[in-house]
């Protein structure tokens, strides 16, 4: 609002946008944080000698997954 006159300042909707901008950069950071280390995951699980241990590990990240999905 501008201080001398009660009418709404040309700047609000602007400021309502950049606050949806801003929470959309943190949701796009929050899912390519999630991507990396989902990434960074199945390369470690793939580093490990082949074995039953190592399709365990990969069934249990696909499962919890799942339930974030």
């Amino acid at each position: 609002m501008d201080v001398y006159s009660k009418k709404p300042s040309p700047e609000e909707p602007g400021d309502i946008k950049e606050l949806r901008t801003m929470s959309s950069i943190a949701q796009f950071r929050k899912d390519m944080k999630r991507a990396m280390t989902r990434r960074r995951l199945y390369a470690r699980i793939s580093a490990l000698p082949p074995s039953t241990v190592r399709e365990e590990l990969v069934a249990i990240a696909q499962r919890y997954e799942a339930e974030l999905g």
